[in-house]
């Protein structure tokens, strides 16, 4: 797993298309990310459906510690996605989310 860290948020990768192999390290290592914003960089590979919606429950935990967690897929039907779950096309719209995601925490939404 590849990883980028800056004040606020971590970049996490997977250095191989094995998505459930990546899904399961970073289950194992989530406690080392809880501190900041997670942004899931899929963007080199082609996720199904159903490998996106492995982050789910991770993706809940970190919400509800008042974190955001965002998935970036460049090629994906946002259309068939599981509502709430966090999907964008690119890092910046990650960026936008996370500061989306702070005001409304700010302003106690």
């Amino acid at each position: 797993m590849k990883v980028t860290s800056n004040a606020t948020d971590f970049i996490l990768s997977p250095e191989n298309a094995d998505i459930t192999l990546f899904v399961s390290n970073l289950e194992s290592n989530y406690s080392d990310y809880l501190s900041k914003h997670i942004i899931v960089d899929l963007s080199s590979f082609n996720p199904s459906i159903a490998e996106a919606e492995m982050f789910q429950q991770m993706q809940d935990q970190h919400i509800a510690s008042q974190k955001s967690f965002v998935i970036v897929i460049a090629d994906f039907d946002y259309n068939e996605a599981t509502e709430g779950l966090n999907i964008v096309p690119t890092l910046q719209e990650a960026y936008d989310i996370i500061e989306m995601d702070d005001i409304q925490r700010d302003l106690g939404f």
